[in-house]
């Protein structure tokens, strides 16, 4: 039997002991408010950014929306990237996270 990540291990522990309910024994709409509350109560505010730009690329099914974050730094040359894959049709969570 695999073993969890021991940050996965103490994300679970914490929320056992918030006495948050785990997401498949709630519907979308449940779950959905205890995202965003989880969510706001960190009060975390978003990491500056010198812009952000909205594209589309070419995709199999027709276009597909890209957001570029450019950093808030006096770089020369090339930066490191990051890619997050977001798979679609997500039922939990908001553009506000």
């Amino acid at each position: 039997m695999p073993t969890l990540h021991p940050q996965i291990v103490k994300a679970l522990e914490v929320m056992q002991t918030l006495g948050l309910r785990p997401i498949e024994a709630m519907n979308p709409a449940e779950a959905r408010a205890q995202m965003e509350a989880t969510a706001q109560s960190r009060k975390a505010e978003p990491l500056p950014v010198a812009r952000i730009e909205e594209r589309s690329i070419p995709g199999p099914a027709g276009p597909i929306r890209v957001r570029f974050y450019w950093p808030n730094v006096n770089a020369t040359g090339t930066v490191p990237a990051i890619a997050y894959y977001h798979g679609g049709r997500h039922v939990i969570g908001s553009t506000w996270l």
